[in-house]
């Protein structure tokens, strides 16, 4: 084992995890210059490449360009009317034009829980250490760890573990992004599940349905859509349905909007 390279290694990965946390955080600016359709396809760097000089790269010139895009004010919507929370689950990736359907209706997503297992390293208790294997070792525990204290009120309902219940990280920052809707993904992954008799226990997904119960309890005011489809299986999706639905959802979002205008 070459210790040394090691340490090169994990330095490295501690730095990209600060650095991707702070290119996450200037999403919040208004308008936001990078939504949630663009983020989804940073999971390669941050699942596959990590502790890669590539994967620094990539987030160091991500940060500079959407530093660039709020120096000029450009958003990924040019008239930004409703601020959205991704708060749960994967997209159904041959769908992902949904997104630009959200964008065309004014829409914008600055925030999601989904390849968010990132923090800043200071938000967590990380003993100092020597070992490049022990850091590592209480690098994931301080994140688990972060994770589930900052989703106690979401534990203490039995929605499921910390990672779980991290769509209330977002939710309890949401003040900070100006979020007036919370969209949740309930999904499956393989043919197998576009089964009625599985499309049934998938509509009724107890993780995201306990996400959705906390945020009625915590955030009453945040209307929440949830979408329904397999991740893979074209077949268990309806663009005209899923559109619909994202209509009558941005009507709500008008309706209330309006309503504070008065």
């Amino acid at each position: 084992m070459d210790y040394d390279r090691l340490r090169e290694l994990v330095d490295l990965s501690d730095r990209t995890w600060n650095l991707i946390d702070e290119t996450y955080e200037l999403r919040k600016a208004v308008p936001c210059p990078m939504g949630t359709g663009d983020a989804m396809n940073t999971m390669v760097p941050i699942n596959f490449m990590m502790a890669t000089q590539d994967s620094y790269n990539f987030f160091l010139n991500l940060n500079k360009e959407l530093k660039d895009k709020i120096a000029k004010r450009e958003g990924e919507v040019d008239n930004e009317k409703y601020r959205l929370l991704w708060g749960g689950g994967l997209p159904a990736w041959f769908a992902l034009s949904d997104f630009n359907y959200f964008n065309s209706k004014g829409a914008c997503f600055p925030a999601e829980t989904t390849y968010r297992m990132v923090a800043p390293l200071y938000e967590m208790d990380i003993p100092e250490t020597k070992d490049p294997i022990e850091h590592l070792a209480w690098r994931w525990l301080g994140i688990l760890d972060l994770l589930v204290r900052q989703s106690a009120k979401a534990a203490r309902l039995g929605t499921g573990c910390g990672t779980a219940d991290q769509p209330h990280r977002e939710l309890q920052d949401r003040r900070g992004r100006h979020a007036r809707g919370l969209l949740l993904q309930d999904l499956a992954c393989g043919p197998d599940l576009a089964a009625p008799s599985t499309r049934k226990n998938l509509q009724a997904h107890p993780g995201l349905r306990g996400h959705e119960r906390q945020k009625r309890k915590d955030l009453p005011e945040l209307p929440s859509l949830i979408l329904e489809s397999d991740i893979i299986d074209i077949t268990s999706y309806s663009e005209v349905d899923t559109r619909n639905k994202i209509d009558a959802f941005i009507e709500t979002l008008e309706s209330i909007r309006k309503n504070r205008a008065d």
